[in-house]
């Protein structure tokens, strides 16, 4: 038995023919604010703007709860759509034919897990975001380090980045909570094992986080 997955053609497909702002807009009212725009957060309740959108990078941001990825992950959030529901809602608007590959439920399983790897990097990447950002003396300190550098806030947020907190598990009780395995950090490069063998820790702490991303998250 095979079962039908959505080419990456048609995925870099909607992509590039949607613009993620008009997206959002049929959402949350959006302005003009520099190279972004900005609007009330869809996903908390807010009444000062904290949501950002880019697009340049065709990303969203919110530094009030941290949610933030691409148009798709947008939809997926807001619709409650899994990936390949939100790939087939957007294609519809964007006339794009859906394609789909066959593939084995072996390979199935592979690609499911590879997705939520994914997920779990950009869930990080917001975690570090949001920690940069905080109202402590870390996020601060690291906040005007970055501008020393010549890093404005603009460019701070179009590129996301993030500080890792100097705890030694701060990331790792973050995944706790939503329910991530340790072991899946690990796989990830997130957290390593202690030399005595008895837990985990962070890989990445009391440092500057610069995550990568692709047309597609």
């Amino acid at each position: 038995m095979v079962s039908g997955l959505i080419s990456q053609e048609t995925i870099n497909e909607v992509a590039t023919r949607l613009d993620i702002v008009e997206i959002i807009n049929d959402y949350v009212p959006l302005k003009r604010q520099g190279r972004n725009l900005q609007g009330l957060c869809p996903f908390h309740q807010e009444k000062t703007p904290s949501f950002t959108v880019s697009p340049e990078k065709q990303v969203f941001y919110c530094f009030g709860c941290g949610a933030g990825g691409n148009i798709f992950t947008f939809i997926m959030q807001k619709e409650g759509l899994t990936f390949p529901e939100a790939v087939e809602k957007l294609a519809a608007r964007a006339g794009v034919t859906v394609n789909r590959n066959e593939i084995s439920p072996l390979q199935q399983k592979k690609l499911e897990k590879r997705d939520r790897l994914y997920r779990i990097n950009e869930e990080a990447a917001r975690f570090f975001q949001k920690n940069l950002f905080s109202p402590g003396p870390q996020g601060k300190q690291a906040l005007e380090y970055l501008q020393k550098r010549a890093f404005d806030l603009e460019t701070i947020e179009k590129f996301q980045l993030g500080l890792a907190p100097s705890q030694w598990d701060g990331l790792i009780k973050f995944f706790e909570k939503r329910g991530v395995k340790v072991q899946e950090l690990v796989e990830l490069g997130l957290a390593l094992p202690n030399k005595q063998g008895t837990g985990y820790y962070d890989r990445f702490r009391n440092r500057i986080m610069f995550p990568i991303w692709d047309n597609v998250g």
